[in-house]
């Protein structure tokens, strides 16, 4: 990242709130250890997607490589097919990739150093759980770190260090270990605790606040900030159902690291969804998301009157400015000159969404700037979006799954209906 931009929105009060009740979890008597999970409980990466870093090397990739088809499809079908033979690391994701895509000994050493600098590059820390690590140092607890990344420790080294973690006493890596569960008990070997005297704390349910519970030991779960954007409203599932069949081509990158940006900043300290709002109630989140990504297509000119009424009460509102400004200064820190040959593509369906379908706590938080007239107009104007699901781990589909996805949109009521006999014939 370029530069440190200071963002204006300050914490809300529950978010303080929280924070506050986490960091009292760490100091409390009886702990000796508190170990993390690296990834998106201390860092974050600003991309909807991990295969977002893989579009950005289609350009090396075809320096390297005569072979037509993208380098985001040989990289995604290395990952899966490395997952079925054993442990994923790094090294047999390339050696797949390799020979599927007839790359050289040296061109396989490009590619896989080129993975490692983007990664480190775009690595930041995450506010919350920076602030719990350093809760823990000044608390003068032992401090572990715990990762299932596929990198090698050289990289996770660098990466810690980028984002400022460097006081930890012990670093555990998945794989050097048989499975996620025996990271844990590593860490009690090493720092010499009991399960009593542990707390760990994870974004994943399943292999850091179960796996910590069963062993005897405390844990916290810190959400990851993706989860939380997707379950903040319906803005992200609205952007699935208009791209069902094509949101992970190259012209809609701008678009998916608008949605990076929001999760990573809008949601790391957690706060969860709002009653009739899809902004968490917040003009700041709603300028930041809606008139952010707007700016990015030059000078926009809406479609309709109620639209273009819309846009004018967006700019009065000094809140709403500033999500957008903050949202501008940090899509040039994270990304600088990385986006600009893929254009800004559909970056005015968060508007579109916020014009077409607002919920209703949502346009009344614009009472001051707008006329009653008008905003009894827009609440004439606005109906029920369709949003699909999305998935927070990427799926791989079959041919037939994705002709299904072609003929019946995920989410649409055909599908679902579809779906739903097919699950009973399974059965």
């Amino acid at each position: 990242m370029t530069g440190n931009p200071k963002i204006w929105r300050p914490d809300s009060p529950d978010q303080k709130a929280l924070l506050k009740k986490m960091t009292g979890e760490i100091t409390r008597s009886g702990t000796k250890t508190v170990s993390f999970r690296l990834e998106d409980t201390l860092v974050l990466l600003p991309f909807d997607n991990m295969a977002d870093i893989f579009t950005l090397m289609e350009s090396d990739f075809d320096m390297l490589s005569a072979v037509k088809k993208p380098f985001t499809y040989f990289r995604n079908a290395a990952q899966a097919k490395a997952g079925r033979s054993g442990k994923v690391t790094l090294e047999k994701i390339y050696d797949i990739i390799a020979a599927s895509a007839k790359l050289t000994d040296s061109g396989r050493e490009q590619l896989m150093k080129r993975e490692c600098e983007l990664v480190v590059y775009f690595s930041f820390p995450r506010k919350a759980g920076k602030a719990l690590f350093d809760e823990a140092v000044r608390a003068k607890k032992k401090t572990a770190v715990m990762t299932s990344t596929i990198y090698p420790r050289s990289v996770v080294n660098n990466i810690i260090s980028r984002c400022g973690y460097d006081r930890f006493n012990e670093l555990v890596i998945a794989n050097e270990h048989d499975n996620d569960f025996d990271m844990l008990d590593d860490i009690m070997e090493r720092t010499s605790s009991s399960p009593a005297q542990l707390l760990h704390i994870g974004g994943d349910v399943e292999k850091d606040v179960e796996a910590a519970v069963l062993k005897g030991a405390r844990s916290m779960l810190l959400t990851p900030v993706r989860n939380l954007m997707i379950h903040s409203g319906k803005l992200r599932g609205y952007i699935e159902a208009k791209h069902a069949i094509d949101l992970e081509q190259p012209e809609y990158m701008m678009l998916r690291c608008a949605f990076g940006i929001y999760a990573a900043y809008g949601f790391d300290i957690p706060q969860n969804k709002v009653p009739h709002s899809d902004f968490c109630g917040d003009l700041y989140m709603t300028g930041f998301i809606v008139l952010g990504p707007l700016s990015l297509m030059g000078d926009y000119t809406t479609d309709t009157p109620i639209r273009e009424s819309i846009l004018a009460a967006l700019n009065a509102s000094g809140e709403c400015q500033k999500g957008a400004e903050d949202f501008r200064a940090l899509m040039n820190a994270h990304f600088a000159d990385f986006l600009d040959k893929y254009g800004s593509e559909d970056c005015d369906l968060p508007f579109r969404f916020f014009t077409d379908h607002s919920a209703a706590g949502d346009r009344m938080l614009f009472d001051r700037v707008m006329q009653p007239t008008d905003l009894a107009e827009w609440a004439g104007f606005v109906t029920d979006a369709d949003i699909a699901p999305i998935h927070t781990r990427r799926i791989q589909k079959n041919a037939m799954q994705r002709f299904a996805d072609r003929l019946f949109p995920p989410g649409t009521k055909v599908r679902n209906i579809v779906d739903g006999m097919l699950l009973k014939l399974h059965r």
